[in-house]
């Protein structure tokens, strides 16, 4: 049936009672039924059992077959076969085709397939060759996961497969493919074996060698059959030389009909069994680890929807892409065991044990060293890693220990780089880490003695390889014993560094010996009741927020926090950890440091959110009966913790190509439930209990955001309710606002605006209603942050005008109840509660001066009491008074009393007064003004360099001569920020002239920004290009030189790297600024000097790309030069700045190399030249697309300078140099797409 129909006729497993084996095959509509009936019986008897068989057979004929074909060892005569024939015909409808295979056409079959002879004479099951489906039969069956199945999902090699099919339709007779034990050879042939046997194009007989010494003849004439046989001898390396070479040589004689998959451990293998004569027959390749993307893709098939899901990348960082260690590391996961623990699994244990020993082997045969000293290199390295083998002093304590020179070393460390057995160029590790645990267990206690003291400059390393792999009483004694060491050096270090480095260690073994983390901890302790030293120190900055956030990770806290966050994971030492965070916090208050110890993380959602570490917190909070400030702090900032209802993990992914950031969801379960309802219970407490002003006011803002969380978690399914939460918020504060004080009941108003939005199911608007009725503004403070904050306005339809009136009008009414000073006092309560989020702050000013000079002049005289709310009213307020009438007098003794005042910034509120926005109904500026102006001026304090910036505008109108003076001085010292404010001003105003005079002539000190740009885009317009050129040449002047004085390249700038905004509004002017720019830069000479010069190009341009406008200008000047190489050596300069960007760049770059090297002139750096060109073709800027794949817009360059080289001689030098730059670019492509690279440093 096999060869008659191929692998789709399925024989039944079973044999029937007499002897022979049916079966079944289903094609498409049809239906196939094959009978064999055997018979030993004398010919006629057997004839007559066979038709009173087959009346039986035809009742129990299933009504879906379509064809029935009865198959007898029995050779019948014609009439026998006739009268059977009719006999069907006769009990069926006709609409079964029948068939009947008698003994002498079986022997015809057996006849024309050999193949069959061999199987009868030697076993279907027991053969020299066997049908591959046959021959995995127990493997494919087998349980997915299990050792040696071979039913595991399967991460398809589409590069291999199709390399495979294009072996079997070529003239070539072997494919080895080559790699370690348990990469997954053998299932990838049997999973070509799958595919070749169902495409309809390709007639192959698929099968297995499985003799270790063939029949040659036997095998021979098995083969010899016109079909086309595929053979795989699987793990080729363990046969003999001759047998390979016997089928190898049938093969090659069989006119292409053969061919032979074989799966070896390494290519040497291959070159050992092939003579080198047939090398030309054989292809080889080489499987490697799988990359991190399929091992992710494999250990997600059979995690599915389990929680452990959160640690896919830690999984697949700890397999290596090795699919052994997947599958154990998943079995082991499947059966509720610890994944470390698969190291102690014989057949793990086994596996590498004998890799290592072969690879040894190899190391032995092809260099002639004792196989027993190259497995001590081995080993040395699993305990020392990572070693350096560039360093000359680690190479030599190896080669002193194992009697080996240096340079054999060097050798045996790099086979192993070459095998993959280690990763690294220069320092090495075993790969992967489970690897080195193994061999390290395998060493014998007194040689682990003898090289632990050895090598002790490597202490660190060791205790680190060690921890993982101790399986030893006496190893873990001495482990314990050097860690005491260690540890007993933090006593005396006194070098943050040194501590960090320490902890480091001992974070790495920590997972194995929590009694060392807590003894590091405990130390830790000690070493902070201390104030003089170091880890003191940084704990009162810390406390003091003297150290940046993004500094906090480079403390000794932060290495204990990493510490304790370890230790939390196991419950025994959730009493450690809650004592240890208490005593630090107690001394020193870094609540925001040791609350990351508590939060959720990704063990919370694998452990089913149990709560189990949060409830323990809670409980032991419970048992305390006094809390100091710095313990509710903490208790605070942890308990905000337990009250989030999602939280993200940040960290990289397995590739370490890319950050994951997941979002986990807190279920509303009733651990969860219970732990939120007991942490808002110790919020509510701790409110009470504390008398601290700012600890009350982070509390009120965390029982604040309880209602928020759950409000924002409404549209995510499934929502957490929370219904009761909200309710017992609301009424905690209901009744506490009546004692709450005027800043709490402000933060308390702040948020419930929001609860009113957020409350889409109208849940607590009685709640709600009653709270704003509470909230009703009561003092003349409340009232003023009533007025003027953005909130009073929030969700109403108001446009800006009804605002601004109606601010106007609550002022009135306010200013009419209430007397200067009270209002002032309120003012300054208000502004230190909102600072500067009172936003109507300008109208009242406006309003406030609109009062008699009685009320301005009490209400500035109590409003000084306060600077920074003083810096901003009152210059309006002595503008008013300034401007009345008769008041003079009162004017001159406020500002002689401002200018006295150690208090205030006098200098800077008197310059204000004449800033300007000063408008026509203002006083001249007086004599006496200008003397005392002059003189805070002249001192040129920087401090009010921007009242001077505003100031300018009112000078010039007052006297031109006198302001431009002022301000031509003021740009001699003046800050960046103050000249821009100044041209600001100045462009705002109008004032064109005096703003053109001090850009022209001023202004090259400083970096071109948005203000300044604004004035020389009008000089533009209204001066034209050559005005405009001569500005930046002066600006270029200057440039230099400073750049020559200072010799530091950043402390001056000659234009902004960003984009221009210098042509805004203009139109027709781009070609001819562009070209008068090129003139200029061609005047320049030397390299250094064009390098600065050419980048008025990309600042023009407003792009990284060149404009066309600009390409057509270069075009022109190249063609004008075309025999000037300095012209076009000087372009492919300028050239630089640009990334390439499309096909008319590239023709621009290839005209100027083309001239310039068809110029004969001497003594020109001609490759220097080509450099520039190169650089300029291959400077694709930031490229941006999906790690591990190719950029787009390599793709797209590939094809353009494949189109232009074309276009040119293969031995004219613009060849050369597209040559150059294609291969860069394929390079490129190459190493994004290359897994062989990728798996080289596989992360």
């Amino acid at each position: 049936m096999f060869f008659e129909f191929g692998h789709k006729s399925i024989p039944y497993s079973a044999k029937g009672r007499d002897g022979g084996i049916d079966g079944q095959m289903i094609n498409e509509a049809e239906s196939w039924r094959f009978q064999y009936k055997f018979k030993s019986t004398p010919a006629s008897v057997a004839f007559s059992s066979l038709k009173s068989d087959l009346q039986k057979e035809i009742v129990k004929l299933n009504p879906d077959v379509t064809h029935y074909v009865l198959i007898t060892n029995v050779e019948l005569l014609p009439s026998w076969v006739k009268q059977i024939q009719n006999l069907w015909n006769e009990l069926t409808d006709g609409t079964v085709n029948f068939q009947i295979w008698e003994g002498a056409k079986l022997n015809t079959l057996v006849v024309a397939n050999p193949l069959i002879r061999l199987w009868l004479n030697e076993g279907f099951t027991t053969s020299q060759l066997l049908y591959f489906r046959d021959y995995f039969f127990q493997q494919t069956k087998s349980a997915p996961l299990e050792p040696s199945s071979l039913n595991n999902h399967y991460i398809n090699d589409e590069n291999l497969q199709n390399k495979l099919l294009d072996f079997v339709r070529s003239d070539k007779v072997m494919f080895g493919l080559v790699g370690e034990a348990g990469l997954g050879k053998t299932r990838a042939v049997l999973e070509f074996f799958n595919n070749l046997e169902n495409i309809e194009s390709e007639k192959w007989v698929l099968l297995v060698l499985n003799s270790r010494n063939i029949n040659y003849d036997g095998i021979k004439n098995a083969l010899s059959s016109n079909l086309h046989h595929c053979i795989l001898i699987d793990d080729g390396h363990t046969f003999d030389k001759n047998t390979i070479a016997d089928l190898f040589a049938i093969a090659f004689r069989s006119d292409n009909k053969i061919k032979l998959i074989l799966t070896s451990r390494a290519k040497d293998d291959l070159n050992f069994l092939i003579k080198e004569i047939y090398q030309h027959a054989l292809i080889t390749h080489e499987l490697l680890p799988l990359t991190s993307s399929q091992s992710k893709e494999l250990i997600l098939h059979y995690l599915g929807n389990s929680r452990i899901r959160a640690y896919v990348d830690d999984l697949v960082q700890f397999s290596y892409g090795k699919p052994i260690i997947i599958v154990a590391m998943l079995n082991a996961l499947n059966n509720g065991e610890n994944i470390a623990g698969i190291k102690n699994s014989s057949f793990i244990k086994n596996y590498v044990s004998n890799y290592i020993r072969e690879i040894s082997a190899e190391i032995s045969v092809e260099y002639n060293f004792p196989i027993a000293k190259i497995l001590d290199v081995i080993s040395i390295l699993a305990l020392t890693e990572p070693v350096n083998i560039r360093h000359e002093e680690e190479v030599n304590q190896i080669a002193s220990v194992t009697g080996f020179k240096n340079e054999d070393i060097i050798t045996i460390y790099n086979y192993l780089i070459e095998k993959r057995i280690v990763d690294g160029n220069s320092t090495i590790s075993i790969k992967p880490d489970l690897y080195s645990d193994i061999i390290l267990s395998r060493i014998i206690v007194e040689t682990l003695s003898k090289w632990i003291k050895h090598f002790d400059t490597k202490i660190k390393n060791m205790l680190i390889n060690l921890s993982s792999s101790i399986n030893d009483s006496e190893v873990k004694t001495i482990l314990l014993a050097f860690s005491k060491v260690y540890l007993d050096s933090i006593d005396v270090i006194s070098d943050r560094f040194q501590f960090l480095d320490l902890s480091s260690t001992i974070l790495q073994i920590g997972g194995y010996f929590p009694q060392v983390t807590k003894s590091l901890v405990l130390k830790y302790i000690k070493r902070i009741d201390t104030p003089a030293n170091t880890f003191s120190k940084e704990l009162i900055e810390s406390s003091n927020k003297q150290i940046p956030a993004n500094s906090i990770s480079n403390i000794a806290i932060a290495e204990i926090v990493k510490h304790l966050s370890l230790l939390l994971l196991n419950r025994t030492n959730f009493d450690f950890v809650f004592d240890a965070v208490f005593e630090i916090q107690k001394r020193y208050d870094i609540a925001i440091v040791l609350k990351s110890i508590y939060q959720f993380g990704k063990i919370d959602f694998y452990d089913g959110f149990t709560m189990q570490r949060q409830s323990h917190f809670l409980d032991r909070l419970n048992e305390k009966q006094d809390f100091t400030e710095n313990e509710i702090s903490l208790n605070v900032q942890i308990l905000s913790l337990y009250l989030k209802l999602e939280f993200m993990i940040n960290e990289l992914s397995y590739d370490r190509l890319s950050v994951n950031m997941s979002t986990f969801k807190v279920p509303e379960n009733k651990n969860v439930v219970c732990v939120r309802e007991r942490s808002v219970e110790y919020l509510f407490y701790f409110f009470k209990y504390t008398n601290a002003s700012e600890l009350r006011q982070d509390i009120l803002k965390n029982i604040l955001d309880i209602p928020r969380e759950i409000f924002s978690n409404y549209r995510k399914a499934p929502a957490y309710d929370g219904k009761e939460e909200i309710e017992k918020v609301l009424l905690f504060l209901l009744e506490g606002l009546p004692e709450f004080t005027i800043i709490e009941r402000n933060i308390v108003q702040e948020q419930l605006k929001y609860y009113e939005l957020w409350d889409i199911k109208d849940q607590y608007s009685q709640l709600l209603g009653q709270l704003f009725e509470e909230l009703t503004p009561k003092s003349l403070t409340e009232r003023l942050i009533s007025i003027l904050s953005r909130e009073r306005f929030f969700n109403k339809r108001k446009s800006y005008d009804e605002v601004r009136d109606d601010v106007a009008l609550k002022i009135k009414e306010l200013i009419s109840e209430s007397t200067p000073a009270a209002i002032a006092n309120a003012l300054i309560e208000a502004h230190q509660i909102k600072g500067n989020k009172l936003n109507s702050l300008f109208k009242f000013t406006q309003e406030i001066i609109q009062n008699d000079i009685e009320f301005l002049s009490v209400f500035y005289n109590q409003l000084a009491k306060d600077k920074s709310l003083f810096d901003r009213i009152a210059p309006d307020l002595l503008r008013a008074i300034r401007n009345k009438d008769s008041q003079d007098f009162l004017y001159s003794s406020m500002i002689d009393k401002l200018l006295n005042s150690e208090i205030n910034s006098g200098e800077k509120v008197f310059l204000q007064i004449f800033s300007s926005l000063v408008g026509n109904e203002d006083q001249k500026i007086s004599e006496s003004e200008i003397v005392i102006i002059k003189k805070i001026i002249n001192s040129r304090n920087e401090d009010i360099g921007y009242a001077i910036a505003e100031l300018i505008p009112s000078l010039v109108t007052h006297d031109y001569f006198l302001g431009r003076s002022i301000a031509v001085d003021f740009f001699k010292y003046c800050s960046q920020s103050n000249a821009e404010y100044t041209f600001m001003y100045l462009n705002r105003l109008h004032m064109y002239s005096i703003a053109k005079e001090l850009l022209l002539d001023h202004s090259y000190q400083f970096s071109i920004s948005y203000d300044i740009e604004i004035t020389i885009n009008m000089i533009l317009r209204n001066e034209g290009t050559d005005i405009l050129i001569k500005y930046f040449d002066e600006r270029f002047n200057n440039f230099i030189k400073t750049l020559s004085d200072k010799g530091i390249y950043g402390s001056v700038q000659f234009v902004p790297n960003h984009c221009s905004g210098l042509f805004e509004n203009i139109e027709g002017l781009h070609e001819e600024v562009f070209s008068k720019a090129l003139d200029w830069f061609l005047t320049h000479e030397g390299q250094r000097v064009l390098y600065f010069a050419r980048t008025i190009f990309s600042y023009l341009a407003a792009s990284e790309e060149m404009p066309v406008l600009l390409q057509r200008v270069f075009e022109k000047k190249s063609i004008e030069y075309k025999t000037d190489f300095s012209v076009q050596n000087k372009l492919l300069i300028a050239i630089e700045e640009f990334t390439i960007s499309e096909e008319k760049f590239i023709d621009l770059v290839l005209m100027i190399y083309e001239f310039g090297k068809d110029d004969n002139t001497e003594n020109c750096d001609l490759d220097l030249f080509t450099s520039r060109a190169y650089y300029a073709l291959t400077n694709r800027g930031v490229q941006i697309g999906t790690p591990g794949q190719p950029f787009t817009q390599d793709i797209l360059l590939l094809e353009i300078f494949n189109k232009k080289i074309a276009n040119y001689s293969e031995f004219s030098k613009v060849h050369h140099l597209l040559t150059s730059a294609i291969k860069t670019i394929q390079d490129n492509i190459d190493r994004d797409t290359d897994l062989d690279l990728r798996n080289e440093k596989w992360f």
